[in-house]
């Protein structure tokens, strides 16, 4: 197990959650130095998903497979309006979890699954859902 601690700041706050990841050995798959180019692709993913309503929208996307979804159904899901959407989902296809293409007037995305498979054991990792039956 490697133990890892994550560290964010709002405003005067400071947030801090350790949580372990089930790695046996952590030489033998984690590099010792990560490249500044490698370093800052990885950034600029969490920084994409380290906002709940674009880590939503990439889930939600990511419930239709390998189907498109409109960025109006995305809209309505979330009850937000369009320019929402296209704000969040144009963070999102800039680091290549999701692929837009423009049918008439809305866009439509779809799902990187590597990417997203990435993200979704990083999300498995630290949130456990709560059990609404266990009480």
């Amino acid at each position: 197990m490697v133990n890892v601690i994550l560290i964010s700041r709002r405003g005067s706050y400071i947030d801090c959650m350790t949580f372990n990841l089930p790695i046996e050995d952590a030489d033998a798959c984690c590099p010792a130095v990560m490249l500044p180019a490698d370093a800052t692709k990885v950034v600029e993913l969490l920084k994409s998903v380290a906002d709940s309503t674009r880590l939503r929208l990439l889930f939600l996307v990511a419930e239709r497979g390998c189907e498109n979804v409109c960025g109006c159904d995305l809209a309505e899901a979330m009850g937000v309006s369009a320019p929402t959407i296209t704000h969040h989902m144009k963070k999102l296809t800039a680091v290549g979890l999701v692929e837009r293409v423009q049918q008439g007037k809305w866009a439509h995305y779809t799902i990187n699954i590597e990417l997203f498979q990435i993200v979704k054991n990083l999300v498995d990792s630290v949130y456990q859902p709560i059990a609404l039956d266990a009480a």
